[in-house]
């Protein structure tokens, strides 16, 4: 009996096991049996003391072991609390992550840090749910904390910004070692009343404290503080306060907060403190700029005078499109623009059609910023008005007064010089000339090599025998006009331009460098006309059908000086060369623009200058290369010269960046799009360390002006034989013209047009400011030229 139960007892164990099996119970069966032994836990990646500050975006490590399992699971804390049960464990299955630790404590060692002292602890769980004894390790956490620059009233320890009783404040903020974004993720703001808060007041006034104002400030505004703050997600940075009491004193504080907890630990009143007083508001209103391609035109103050105004020139059968922006007074801002064409603008009826109702006021918005009107018939002067008004409810006028111009395109050439060569100079005591000296060319020098017709005896006293040699452009049907006059307006009236079909205008590095007043070194006309608040008629002509050939190392200078921001003769596309810019809306360069010079470069016809649609020109027929002036070119010393004439560097212009210009040329504008390239490329300089090809001459033919060539450099320093060529490519096979004389002996021989030669000049052509000291160059308009010169100057024939 005894064995039988015994049976039945290992019978009834065996099945009591294998039901603890089926429900899932091995793992208590083998605790019956084996003792679990618990995991351990490593960290093999993580802070090792408290001496050093560790960045609070950390990648901590571990590995963990199971000696009798495996290890299904870590659990984590960060600054657990004295009190175990209220422990909060983070699960995961990972063996690696970046935690985040808080750095919220200004940091003495460094004023742009904050910190905190942290505890990390971890454990490992096995697959019999026992953990390991836990693994912790305490350090210091840093970042560095987020800066905030208030940008809108710009503050000054200097001094107190000045603003109306309706103000808008606008900030910048920076969080350079922030995770997800360098931005701040929420700022606090407050504005104090400097007469209540006296504490304030004197902190930011009082030069007797032994503290710097920076760390009372910061102690006043602890983060503890800015729990009353009004406060903004990171993406908000501007605040509006109105009605704020006049000839009252405020101070305004911004601070911005990281994703560490770090608050702004810097208080400074060039950065984040404002000091403000508020004055009523002016009577101007926002000061209005109004610009297009042909001008641009500043208001010094707000203001509403019908009176004031531009007076520009405008071409007949043109629309013309008039941009504008407005400034206000500090804490002020824009509210709104509108526009009208001409009308009484106290008149306050509403359009019945916003786009076709111009001549009433159009709905008051702060994106209208443009406006396009026009074509117009000529011998008409029309009236457009803009309107600005700003948060006070302060409003301005602008004025466009333009005449509507028809050019007459009655003449194939002018050629425009303005450059500012040395004049010739006196022997002392006497009325003879002194022969030339420094750098060829002196502006007689110039002019001759130019322009004279060849062949004829050098007046003065020049050897006997010295005769003179063909200009460049001899033989062709042109006439000249001087800007060196000495006048105040230097401005080329565009009934001037206007008289020709195609206009060359030359500059030089020395006319880019002046601007003074008088003969001797006097402004350039064309950087007079690209000035603030002047006429740029020679825009007005391209616009209106004349084509140009820019030529010159000083050009790019010339139209961008005025708006130069000191960065060494650099435009750069989007501060400096904007549109309303000549260089960027006319000649289209609209990228960086690099003055340059010194050694003398290899200036190489262009692997892109290949006709890119129909029409263009046949780039064949330019020089391969621009090559230095040389004897055994051709280019021996002229009369009395003995040095200079060689050169030894050069002056130039270059585009640093990519400059492609893709315009719709479909003439048809219901068609579909035809996008081609409209830019040219002709020549590039070759710099060799490091080897570099830069755009330094372009050919624009697109539909938004007229056909424009610029060549960046002095072709008239190179060789004459490669000038020459140059010349023919523009003037016959880009603009059709021929000579009408004598061919040039330096080429080959050309078509001679049949047109009459007239042997007597209009009279009171060209010289447009004055009059002048001698008429030269023949009188007649085929293969000679007609100019009339300034004082101290005496080209030859």
């Amino acid at each position: 009996m005894k064995s039988i139960r015994a049976t039945l007892a290992l019978v009834w164990i065996a099945l009591a096991l294998a039901a603890l099996a089926l429900a899932g119970c091995s793992k208590s069966l083998k605790n019956l049996l084996v003792p679990n032994q618990p995991p351990v836990v490593r960290l093999t990646s993580a802070p090792y003391d408290t001496t050093n500050r560790y960045f609070y975006a950390y990648k901590l490590n571990w590995i963990g072991d199971d000696p009798d399992g495996r290890v299904v699971y870590f659990i984590y804390t960060i600054d657990p609390p004295a009190i175990r049960d209220s422990i909060k464990w983070t699960k995961t299955t990972k063996n690696e992550q970046i935690v985040f630790f808080k750095a919220t404590l200004k940091d003495d060692q460094s004023s742009t840090h904050a910190i905190d002292y942290h505890t990390f602890v971890i454990r490992a769980v096995d697959d019999r749910g026992d953990s390991s004894k836990p693994v912790q390790r305490s350090f210091f956490s840093f970042t560095v904390a987020p800066t905030v620059q208030i940008d809108d009233p710009q503050p000054s320890h200097q001094g107190t910004s000045y603003v109306t009783p309706s103000l808008l404040i606008h900030w910048t903020g920076e969080d350079p070692d922030g995770q997800f974004t360098q931005k701040p993720i929420k700022y606090k703001f407050a504005l104090f009343d400097a007469g209540t808060t006296p504490t304030i007041q004197q902190v930011l006034t009082d030069t007797g404290y032994p503290n710097p104002p920076d760390t009372l400030l910061w102690k006043m505004f602890s983060p503890s503080g800015f729990a009353s703050w009004d406060s903004v997600g990171g993406e908000t940075t501007q605040v509006r306060y109105t009605n704020r009491t006049p000839n009252k004193d405020y101070v305004f504080v911004v601070v911005g907060k990281d994703e560490a907890g770090a608050y702004t630990p810097i208080f400074t009143q060039d950065t984040n403190v404002l000091r403000l007083s508020v004055k009523l508001a002016s009577a101007g209103g926002p000061a209005l700029t109004m610009f297009n391609e042909i001008f641009t035109f500043t208001y010094s103050q707000g203001g509403y005078d019908p009176a004031n105004g531009a007076d520009v020139e405008v071409p007949a059968g043109q629309p013309i499109r008039f941009n504008w922006s407005a400034t206000t007074d500090p804490g002020a801002s824009v509210a709104s623009y509108r526009w009208r064409l001409g009308g009484d603008v106290s008149d306050e009826t509403p359009r019945t059609n916003e786009n076709t109702d111009i001549g009433h006021w159009s709905s008051p918005s702060l994106n209208t910023t443009s406006a396009t009107v026009g074509p117009f018939a000529s011998d008409t002067v029309l009236f457009f008005y803009i309107e600005a008004s700003d948060n006070n409810g302060l409003k301005s006028l602008g004025v466009i007064r333009f005449a509507v111009v028809k050019p007459s395109f009655d003449r194939a050439l002018g050629v425009v010089n303005d450059t500012r060569y040395l004049l010739d100079a006196y022997r002392v005591g006497t009325t003879t000339y002194l022969a030339p000296s420094g750098s060829w060319p002196t502006a007689a020098e110039f002019d001759t090599f130019m322009f004279a017709r060849g062949g004829y005896p050098y007046r003065g006293n020049y050897p006997a025998g010295s005769v003179s040699r063909k200009g460049i452009f001899q033989g062709y049907d042109f006439d000249t006009i001087t800007t060196r006059t000495g006048a105040g307006d230097l401005t080329v009236p565009l009934r001037a331009l206007g008289r020709f079909r195609h206009l060359i205008w030359i500059s030089d590095q020395v006319a880019g460098a002046q601007g003074g007043v008088g003969l001797a070194d006097g402004i350039s006309a064309l950087r007079y006309m690209n000035d603030r608040n002047r006429v740029n008629t020679l825009a007005t002509y391209i616009k209106a059908g004349g084509q140009v050939w820019m030529m010159g190392s000083g050009i790019a200078h010339e139209c961008q000086a005025a708006f130069e921001k000191g960065d060494g003769g650099t435009y750069t596309f989007g501060t400096e060369l904007i549109p309303g810019r000549f260089l960027y809306d006319v000649i289209h360069w609209r990228n960086d623009v690099v003055d340059a010079g010194g050694n003398i470069y290899q200036y190489l016809k262009s692997p892109r200058a290949i006709p890119h649609s129909a029409g263009a020109p046949n780039y064949a027929l330019l020089p391969n290369r621009m090559r230095t002036k040389s004897l055994a070119l051709g280019d021996s010393l002229p009369p009395y010269r003995t040095s200079g004439f060689y050169q030894t560097q050069l002056a130039f212009s270059y585009l640093s960046l990519d400059n492609f210009i893709i315009e719709n040329v479909n003439p048809d504008p219901t068609g579909a799009p035809m996008d081609s390239s409209v830019m040219d490329t002709l020549y590039n300089v070759r710099i060799p360390d490091p080897l570099s090809f830069f755009p330094i001459a372009t050919y624009y033919r697109g539909v938004e002006n007229s056909s424009l060539l610029f060549t960046a450099f002095d072709p008239w320093l190179f060789a004459k034989v490669d000038f020459v060529q140059l010349t023919s490519f523009v003037l016959e096979n880009v603009w059709g013209l021929m000579k009408t004389g004598t061919p040039d002996p330096m080429r080959p021989a050309l078509a001679i047009s049949s047109r009459p030669i007239r042997t007597a000049p209009p009279a009171g052509l060209l010289n447009f400011h004055g009059s002048a000291r001698s008429l030269i160059g023949g009188g007649s308009r085929g293969a000679t030229r007609r100019v009339l010169t300034s004082p101290g100057h005496r080209p030859q024939e």
